[in-house]
């Protein structure tokens, strides 16, 4: 809901400056982390100590009387927090192993239009443009698996699938948690779901053998700062920034996150990282932020109430 009050535009732009630099360099520094420290266990602390973090934050004052909900608020935001961070986030780290983190960035970019896909197959017509900007999006998306067979750097088959996949985790948590009844409070939702995602990613990857003697000693000061650094700083810092515009800017203002992190991203991970994406790539990538932009833009209605409600948390992290 948005404020009556209209706030500064100083406010708003250094809220959106947050959003977009420290959400669009989480992808450069889950590169980082990853030179050291497995992706499901990197993410599973990346979660669980920005859960600690908001609970710090959330607790003073009120006690744990800001965590009393019916059951079936904490079980939806639970049932959220596996898929759109469990699952998608681990998902996306796993695949930042073998592609670039500007490629993953756009190819997690193309929620929005899965969303409305969804929706079609629900039975919820969408506007022509709308269906057009998804269309071209798909294109994109082709170009993107095409360069992934060219033996290019940057760009591969197996991580192209896991993003993808990452991608419809994120849209159908998106999708099926939208009419769930929520707790009131954003910070309160979020940190259960960043709470049970991180407690699921840190069994999985137990399971899977990640956890073994030497991961700790194994990780280099670089890559547990880059832990800290998703946490925190591109956790929890421009989630609450992303709350605040919600409740006092237009919602055309605040969703543009959605396609200015790619661009950020792509350029963190040229300046940084010295990463190139090869012509096929970077023309599917023009065609992805197009159609992004094409459906934020001209879908008026809410996609599965993703960024429009206070109480909203299925995107959360980047």
């Amino acid at each position: 809901m948005v404020s009556r009050t209209k706030p500064q535009l100083g406010r708003v732009v250094v809220a959106l400056l947050l959003v977009y630099l420290l959400w669009g360099s989480t992808y450069a520094a889950n590169e980082i982390m990853l030179e050291t420290i497995p992706p499901l266990l990197g993410t599973s602390s990346r979660f669980l100590v920005a859960g600690v973090v908001l609970c710090a934050f959330l607790l003073p004052g009120h006690g744990w009387k800001r965590f009393r909900m019916p059951s079936t608020w904490l079980g939806s935001a639970a049932v959220a927090g596996l898929f759109t961070l469990a699952a998608a986030r681990g998902l996306v780290t796993y695949g930042q192993q073998f592609t670039s983190s500007g490629l993953a960035a756009l190819i997690v970019a193309t929620v929005p239009l899965w969303i409305v896909l969804y929706r079609a197959l629900s039975g919820d017509r969408a506007r022509p443009v709308v269906l057009l900007g998804v269309a071209v999006g798909f294109v994109g998306i082709a170009l993107l698996c095409l360069s992934s067979g060219l033996d290019t750097a940057g760009v591969s088959a197996v991580g192209i699938a896991a993003l993808l996949t990452a991608a419809l985790c994120e849209a159908g948590g998106t999708f099926g948690t939208a009419r769930l009844a929520m707790p009131s409070d954003p910070l309160v939702t979020v940190t259960i779901q960043m709470s049970t995602a991180g407690t699921a990613l840190l069994v999985l990857s137990f399971v899977t053998g990640e956890v073994h003697t030497g991961v700790i000693s194994d990780a280099s000061s670089a890559s547990s700062l880059a832990v800290l650094y998703l946490a925190i700083p591109g956790g929890v810092v421009p989630f609450a920034c992303l709350v605040w515009l919600l409740r006092n800017a237009p919602m055309s203002i605040a969703s543009t996150y959605a396609y200015v992190n790619p661009v950020i991203a792509l350029l963190l991970g040229w300046l940084l990282l010295g990463e190139r994406l090869p012509p096929v790539a970077l023309a599917g990538s023009v065609l992805v932020l197009v159609a992004v932009i094409t459906v934020i833009r001209y879908d008026s209605r809410k996609m599965g109430n993703p960024d429009d409600q206070e109480h909203r948390t299925g995107r959360t992290t980047p």
